[in-house]
């Protein structure tokens, strides 16, 4: 499943999927069967959207080039999220067949190339009732987990997550909102993880299996069941909560220090590189290339899609995508000093009633400069002027002006008596 910058895909339906298309065809997979699955508003903000598209698509490919397929993806200007499932070959079939056949319905074509399967050697088919457990779900944690350890030693933690649901009621013709809460048990390395990086409110996606626990009541002595989910992959989502601000305040320096201190202990030990696909706190930043043990990247970084293994050509490809971004970033720059230098040459006149003693009877303020800039084709923003406060009487100012962190310029302002005064 494919979550696509809807807007992109609206305004070029051909050329999204192709891109998808092409995206795919890199790590060689065969694509069986594709579709546009669902569109509108999200749970919860993706990269900066509110909306995106779900984009189902059924492949194969080798195994072993999954982990490259997710460092492509994300890299990918159209691809917001994406989440891989492996399915049994029988199920894979009857999947994509129920595809072919509900687009035929629904009138719509559907691009797809038959999978191969074998007849029984009667060469009659035979009706198979397919059985499938498996949950997905995105929320936030209701509570912080606590992990504790079975006799034999295993971690095993219990979180809650509420799942929201927005839709719109047609009858009452109001957006509406419903919250799930939903038990989760998590088992082993997952438990670990869950109880050191985890907090109450933290965004997380669960993969598992639903459970239905059965027991009886002491009190009452009558059978009781619940419905649960038993997660067997987790990944964390959005930004860190409010419990890493200590981490957050560190200094650079303390950080690289830190840093250096744990490559040179790896490099005792013998360590690997891996490629940061997501920010990990005191580790790096996304497309980093950073030195970590072997068991962490292979029992967490890896599996929760948040680093891949550093080859050469993913050395190569981080390299192209920060020489374009530094390519941007000196362009821009140049476009600012030419754009700082227009300002500078430029001044503004702006009239306002005064006493015999030059005093303002109101004052001029940053939207006021930045208004008669815009009208002389100088798009300055109020939040650009940099002015100790608002202007109260007439005469000449030198207001500062900050483009960027690195571009600054000035402005002249003349403040004069409106002329229709006597």
């Amino acid at each position: 499943m494919f979550l696509l910058d809807s807007g992109k895909y609206a305004q070029d339906p051909q050329g999204t999927e192709e891109a998808l298309s092409e995206i795919l065809a890199r790590c060689e997979a065969e694509v069986v069967a594709k579709t546009p699955w669902q569109e509108g508003k999200l749970a919860y903000e993706v990269d900066g959207h509110r909306k995106g598209l779900h984009y189902l698509t059924y492949f194969k490919m080798d195994g072993s080039r999954v982990g490259e397929l997710a460092r492509i993806c994300k890299l990918s200007d159209i691809v917001l999220r994406h989440l891989i499932i492996q399915h049994p070959p029988r199920l894979f079939q009857l999947m994509t067949e129920a595809l072919a056949a509900h687009e035929a319905e629904e009138g719509a074509a559907v691009e797809r190339h038959p999978a191969r399967c074998l007849d029984p050697p009667n060469g009659e088919r035979t009706a198979i009732m397919a059985s499938y457990n498996k949950v997905i779900l995105v929320g936030n944690l209701t509570r912080d987990p606590e992990v504790k350890y079975t006799a034999g030693g295993t971690a095993v933690t219990e979180i809650g997550l509420a799942v929201n649901r927005n839709w719109f009621d047609r009858q009452s013709n109001e957006r509406k909102e419903e919250t799930t809460f939903v038990d989760i048990t998590l088992w082993g390395r997952q438990a670990e993880v869950a109880g050191e990086y985890l907090s109450k409110g933290r965004s997380v996606l669960i993969e598992g299996r639903l459970q239905l626990d059965t027991w009886e009541d002491k009190t009452s002595g009558q059978k009781r069941s619940k419905l649960k989910v038993v997660g067997e992959n987790m990944q964390m989502l959005g930004g860190r909560g409010e419990g890493d601000e200590v981490d957050g305040r560190a200094s650079s320096m303390v950080i690289q220090r830190k840093h250096r201190q744990r490559v040179r202990a790896i490099d005792r030990k013998g360590g690997i590189e891996v490629l940061l696909a997501e920010t990990v706190p005191s580790l790096g930043e996304q497309g980093e290339i950073v030195r970590v043990k072997p068991g962490y990247a292979r029992n967490y970084l890896v599996p929760m899609g948040l680093a891949t293994i550093a080859t050469e050509e993913n050395k190569k490809m981080v390299e192209r995508h920060r020489a374009r971004q530094e390519a941007a970033a000196i362009e821009r720059r140049r476009e600012l000093q030419a754009f700082a230098s227009r300002v500078k040459d430029y001044s503004v006149t702006l009239e306002a009633n005064a006493t015999d003693e030059g005093a303002l009877y109101g004052s001029i303020v940053a939207a006021d400069i930045s208004k008669s800039l815009r009208s002389a084709d100088l798009p300055v923003e109020p939040h650009h002027l940099k002015m100790d406060g608002p202007i109260k009487a007439l005469g000449m100012y030198t207001i500062d002006v900050e483009l960027s962190p690195e571009v600054t310029t000035e402005v002249k302002v003349w403040v004069v008596p409106t002329a229709s005064i006597k």
